[in-house]
C-alpha cells in the first residue's frame, strides 16, 4: 500500500512537472523588417472604370513587387496581390473611389532576409473618363486582313480556321455580318474597290499553282463571283497600298526591274508609274505614300503637297480637307528619340505640341474633323511618371490637348472616323463601334 502511495505521488509530479514545461512560452528570435523605400521604378497604369485600375509592373526581376496596397492618410484601405497573365506581372484593383481624392498606391516585397521593399506612389488621383460608347460588332477569330470599302458603309475581312480562309462582310451600319465564301482562295491580302468588289492576291491561277514569287492580283465581285485577272505581284512582299482614289501600289515580283508599280483601276488597268521605293504605310488609306513622298494621281509622280522638315513625315493629307498632320522627330542629347505632332493648314504649322519621348501616336486611318478638334490615340510606355493611354483631341481654337477616353488596350488598333463622328476600331481581339455619349 506504501508503494502504491509513493507511485502515485511521482506520477503527480511528472504530469505536473510536463504541464509546467507546455505552458512557458518559447524565446522569441522574431524581429520586425526593416523598411525601405526605393526612389524609382518603371511602371504603368490604365484606368478601366471609375472603379477599376490595372498595374503593370516591369524588370519585376530587381524589384520582386508581390502586393499592392492602397492607403489614404497612412490607412490601409485595400490590397490585391501580383498576377501573371501572358508572362506580364500586373496587380488589378477594383475600389470605389472618390473623383479627385489624394490616395497612395504602395507596391511591396515580401521580405527578403531583415527587409521589406516599397514603392510608393503618392498623391494618386483615379478620375476616370469616358466619352464614348463601345459596342463589339465581332469577336476575332484569327482575322488575316481587312479594308473598308469607299463609300465607308462595309468592312470586308478574311479569316483562318480549320485550315481555310472564310471570307467574311460587315454592315457597319446596322452590323449584320454575312459570309461570302467559306473556303477562300487567299485571305493574306484583301482590298475593298467598292461595296460588291474586292481585290485580293492568289498563288493560283487558270489552273495552275504560280511559282517563284509571284501572285496573281485578282478583281472579284463578291455578288456574282465573277473574277479578272489584273496583273501580277510579289508573293513575298507584304506591301500593298489600300486602293485611293483609283490607284493601287501593288510591288512586282522579285525578277522585275524595279520594285514596285501603281496601276489605275477601271473598264481597262494601266501602269501609271513605276518605282524602286518601298510604301511606307500599307494601313494608311488617305493616299499612297512611297518612301516619304506622296503619289499625285493628277500628274502621275511622287511629290510633297507641302514642305515639311527633313526629319518629319506625313501622317494625314487629304487635299479637299482643311487640315494635315506630321510627325516631327529630334533626338536629344543622351540620343533619345523623341516627337512632336504638327497641324498644317494651307501649307502652314498651325499648332504643334511639346516634343515628348517614349510614345506611339496612331491617327484614324479616315479622319473627320469636327469643330475644329482631331481625335487621336496616345499610347507610352512605362516609366516612373504616369501617363495614360487613350483616345486624346486636339483643339485648335484653345491650342491644347485633353485626355478624352482612357483606353488601355495595349495592341495595334486601325481606327476608322466616319462623318458622323462615329469610330470603327479594328482591334486584336475584334471589331468595335464607338458612339459618342
Amino acid at each position: 500500500m506504501k508503494y502504491s502511495i509513493q507511485i502515485m505521488c511521482l506520477t503527480l509530479l511528472i504530469c505536473s512537472a510536463c504541464q509546467k514545461q507546455v505552458l512557458d512560452p518559447p524565446i522569441s528570435n522574431y524581429r520586425p523588417p526593416t523598411i525601405k523605400e526605393i526612389s524609382r521604378l518603371d511602371i504603368k497604369i490604365d484606368l478601366l472604370s471609375d472603379t477599376q485600375l490595372q498595374l503593370f509592373i516591369f524588370n519585376n526581376f530587381y524589384f520582386p513587387a508581390q502586393k499592392l496596397r492602397l492607403e489614404f492618410q497612412n490607412q490601409a484601405l485595400d490590397s490585391v496581390l501580383l498576377e501573371q497573365v501572358n508572362g506580364i506581372d500586373q496587380f488589378m484593383l477594383d475600389f470605389p473611389f472618390e473623383r479627385g481624392k489624394p490616395y497612395d498606391l504602395v507596391l511591396e516585397t515580401n521580405r527578403i532576409q531583415d527587409t521589406i521593399f516599397q514603392y510608393r506612389i503618392e498623391n494618386y488621383q483615379h478620375n476616370y473618363i469616358s466619352s464614348f460608347h463601345y459596342e463589339k460588332l465581332v469577336s476575332n477569330n484569327h482575322r488575316t486582313d481587312f479594308d473598308i470599302s469607299p463609300t465607308r458603309k462595309t468592312l470586308f475581312f478574311s479569316e483562318y480556321a480549320n485550315n481555310l480562309f472564310i471570307l467574311k462582310k460587315l454592315d457597319l451600319q446596322s452590323g449584320q455580318l454575312s459570309i461570302l465564301d467559306e473556303n477562300f482562295e487567299n485571305g493574306n491580302m484583301i482590298r475593298s474597290l467598292s461595296e460588291e468588289s474586292i481585290i485580293y492576291g492568289s498563288r493560283f491561277w487558270e489552273g495552275r499553282h504560280l511559282q517563284d514569287d509571284s501572285l496573281a492580283i485578282i478583281l472579284l465581285n463578291v455578288i456574282t463571283k465573277q473574277k479578272k485577272l489584273l496583273d501580277f505581284g510579289s508573293y513575298i512582299s507584304n506591301r500593298y497600298s489600300r486602293i485611293v482614289d483609283g490607284y493601287f501600289q501593288i510591288p512586282n515580283p522579285s525578277k522585275a526591274e524595279k520594285k514596285n508599280k501603281i496601276l489605275k483601276l477601271g473598264e481597262e488597268v494601266s501602269v501609271v508609274l513605276e518605282s524602286n521605293f518601298h510604301t511606307t504605310h500599307t494601313h494608311f488609306f488617305d493616299q499612297i505614300y512611297l518612301g516619304n513622298k506622296i503619289f499625285d494621281g493628277e500628274k502621275n509622280e511622287l511629290s510633297l503637297p507641302f514642305e515639311i522638315p527633313e526629319n518629319a513625315s506625313i501622317f494625314y493629307y487629304r487635299k479637299e480637307e482643311p487640315y494635315s498632320l506630321v510627325e516631327v522627330y529630334e533626338f536629344d542629347d543622351d540620343h533619345i528619340p523623341k516627337s512632336k505632332i504638327q497641324v498644317v493648314s494651307k501649307e502652314k504649322v498651325i499648332f504643334e505640341d511639346a516634343l515628348q519621348d517614349d510614345r506611339l501616336i496612331t491617327f484614324p486611318k479616315i479622319l473627320q474633323a469636327q469643330n475644329d478638334k482631331i481625335l487621336f490615340f496616345q499610347e507610352f510606355v512605362e516609366g516612373p511618371e504616369i501617363l495614360f493611354n487613350g483616345y486624346y483631341e486636339i483643339d485648335l481654337n484653345k491650342k491644347s490637348i485633353e485626355l478624352i477616353q482612357h483606353d488601355g488596350q495595349n495592341y495595334l488598333k486601325h481606327d476608322f472616323q466616319l462623318i458622323n463622328g462615329t469610330i470603327i476600331s479594328v482591334r486584336q481581339d475584334g471589331i468595335y463601334r464607338l458612339t459618342r455619349k
